[in-house]
């Protein structure tokens, strides 16, 4: 899913997809890409782009199960959060809202690690700007077919 970041930075602004209404999705990408504005690509603009493609990626997956999940069929999805320009994304919880807006049902978020690869540096320029309460995580998104 997604596209490289590499690929995605230069654009103006990548719009998330009409299927997305996520009022809650959608201000954290402004956030997002109000940040650094003088850096360029590598600034808020840029990682906005990032964040948008990947939940336009998110959409349309969320699509794919609806079509291909039998009647009452279950698919866990892992998934780490992330934090971009200091800005915390909750991955799980937003892979979830746009699988119900696209018919599933959000059965349960579980975390069964509440670290992952990458905390060590949450609190350095890597992740700038995380508050000290911001932690990677990973997380099983349990969605169903109704």
């Amino acid at each position: 899913m997604v596209g490289y970041w590499q690929n995605v930075r230069s654009h103006d602004w990548i719009e998330l997809t009409p299927e997305t209404t996520s009022p809650r999705l959608r201000q954290v990408i402004a956030d997002v890409g109000l940040k650094n504005p003088e850096t360029g690509v590598y600034g808020g603009n840029g990682w906005a782009n990032y964040a948008a493609r990947y939940v336009n990626d998110c959409a349309r997956f969320a699509s794919g199960m609806r079509w291909c999940l039998r009647p009452s069929g279950t698919a866990l999805i892992a998934i780490g959060n992330s934090i971009l320009l200091g800005v915390p994304i909750a991955t799980d919880e937003s892979l979830g809202e746009i699988a119900v807006e696209s018919g599933l049902e959000l059965v349960d978020i579980h975390v069964p690690r509440d670290t992952r690869v990458g905390s060590s540096i949450v609190n350095t320029s890597v992740r700038e700007g995380s508050s000290k309460g911001t932690r990677l995580y990973e997380s099983i998104v349990e969605l169903r077919q109704p």
